[in-house]
């Protein structure tokens, strides 16, 4: 006997969609109860696969690896953003800890990070590296009182610089005489009308 695919009764045969179609509709006739036992929700199939995913009653566990919180989608959502088993990293020594934990730990890091240029260093070193070393801290030219950050102070600030500022200074105090002995000049002007 020769095998093969057609039906003995000559029917066509159906194509896949329309067998996925048939089967589908099938299934659609049939109810089902929500996997979420406190739900109680008897929908269909189709209903289903839509229905388990967004369940208030479906549980969800804490997404950080150590904690073992469970709870619907709004109060894991919630003490996720709290957790204190959340992995941190402390911004001074890059080392991670648990949230709970990273506030005390900052306070015993041997690091920190310098207000001035944001370099991180020992807090040990910290004053010493503002005095000396921090690139970014204002310092005072001892030739011409200008301030202005270390770094251009030693890289950028040349005798020629040095003296240019001072002979600016210089023409602002001379400006600032000039301008109080044109005021003299007027009050005493103004004096000596009111006299005659």
């Amino acid at each position: 006997m020769k095998n093969t695919k057609q039906c003995p009764n000559n029917c066509e045969n159906p194509s896949k969609e329309k067998l996925n179609r048939i089967l589908s509709n099938f299934i659609n006739k049939f109810k089902f109860l929500c996997i979420h036992k406190e739900c109680g929700k008897i929908i269909t199939y189709k209903e289903y696969l839509e229905h388990i995913t967004i369940c208030s009653y479906k549980k969800f566990q804490c997404k950080y690896k150590n904690c073992k919180f469970i709870g619907g989608f709004e109060e894991c959502l919630n003490h996720s953003l709290k957790c204190g088993l959340e992995l941190k990293q402390c911004e001074f020594c890059n080392k991670s800890f648990f949230a709970y934990l990273l506030d005390k730990h900052i306070k015993k890091c041997e690091f920190t990070k310098c207000k001035y240029c944001s370099i991180q260093i020992k807090k040990n070193d910290l004053d010493e590296h503002i005095k000396n070393i921090c690139p970014m801290v204002d310092e005072i030219c001892n030739e011409c009182n200008k301030s202005m950050k270390r770094i251009d102070l030693k890289k950028n600030h040349t005798k020629e610089n040095c003296l240019q500022n001072q002979v600016e200074e210089l023409k602002k105090i001379i400006d600032e005489k000039n301008k109080k002995i044109s005021e003299l000049e007027l009050e005493n002007s103004i004096l000596k009308q009111k006299s005659n």
